[in-house]
């Protein structure tokens, strides 16, 4: 990533995400993406500059269990940064050199029959028979899907006129499974940094309600 007169990091954000799952004999490829956000500081300038950036990665697994009739999911999350700004000869601040450690986490899931009942026909010692209903979980599929959601927001008083860096944060309020399709309402909290029409700083916090539907 280069930027000319880059001194000052102010926030940053590491968003991994597993793209491809391979299951190839008892070995596991796992690929995926590295989303990254800077917002930074340029010499001699008060108002910061955003910027995003993405790199791939890839993993190699290996296990005892046979996979062949084995579900398997991975999910990756960021265990540290360390993000450091490199000066040119020049006196410019020109790169900024990242160094990413991640966890990379592979549950696997095989579907097989278990013994309830292991002697029910006993002659050596006499019993009372009677019967119980025991409940099995079964393990059904992963969801992980991508959900798109577009809303516009107003700021036509002025409130805000220039944007430096914007985050959100999701939580699920509700969830229902009707007729195998299930129903999750949430909130998306948008939280914005940048400058009203005066050209003073402002932090606005703004909710946006959202519906999601899923099939099974």
């Amino acid at each position: 990533m280069n930027e000319r007169k880059q001194t000052k990091i102010l926030k940053t954000d590491v968003t991994p995400t597993v793209r491809e799952l391979k299951q190839i004999g008892n070995k596991l490829i796992i690929k995926g993406q590295i989303k990254i956000e800077l917002l930074y500081l340029p010499v001699g300038q008060n108002t910061p500059i955003s910027l995003t950036e993405s790199c791939e990665f890839s993993q190699v697994a290996e296990t005892d269990c046979p996979l062949e009739a084995a579900k398997c999911i991975a999910s990756a999350k960021v265990l540290t940064t360390d993000f450091r700004t490199k000066t040119a000869i020049d006196g410019d601040t020109r790169i900024i050199a990242f160094e990413i450690k991640l966890a990379v986490t592979v549950k696997c899931f095989e579907n097989k029959n278990l013994s309830v009942v292991t002697d029910a026909f006993a002659c050596k010692c006499p019993a009372e028979i009677f019967t119980e209903e025991v409940m099995l979980q079964k393990y059904i599929e992963p969801l992980s899907e991508n959900f798109v959601l577009k809303k516009n927001l107003d700021f036509s008083d002025g409130q805000l006129t220039e944007v430096y860096d914007v985050f959100c944060d999701a939580n699920i309020d509700y969830h229902s499974v009707e007729n195998s399709t299930m129903t999750a309402k949430g909130v998306v909290t948008i939280f914005i940094l940048g400058r009203n029409a005066e050209h003073e700083a402002v932090f606005i916090e703004r909710n946006v309600d959202f519906e999601y539907q899923y099939d099974f």
